[in-house]
């Protein structure tokens, strides 16, 4: 679960996407704000903003999803995968991306 630390709030993707409802009372509590349902229906309300329609954006108008959790695995070729893991392994580590 997202872990709080001082003023700021930890929270993992894996865990958004996985517990959405623990995972937005955790960060509403964190903001000090209350917890409205239309919070879970963001995507039925997502404004139309110049760029919205790139491809990053195409999940905007979906439910949470846990589809994307490792897809780094099969994008990325081995070579991006060990200069990503050489550059970014103490934070993973730091962050429990063992």
């Amino acid at each position: 679960m997202a872990k709080k630390k001082t003023n700021v709030l930890l929270v993992k993707y894996e865990e958004l996407v996985s517990e959405p409802t623990e995972t937005l009372k955790t960060i509403l509590e964190f903001l000090q704000l209350d917890l409205e349902p239309k919070v879970f229906e963001y995507y039925k309300n997502v404004p139309q903003i110049e760029g919205y329609m790139e491809e990053q954006h195409s999940n905007l108008h979906k439910p949470i999803s846990t589809s994307s959790i490792g897809q780094w695995h099969t994008v990325l070729s081995n070579k991006e995968k060990a200069y990503l893991d050489k550059k970014l392994r103490k934070n993973l580590d730091l962050f429990g991306y063992n």
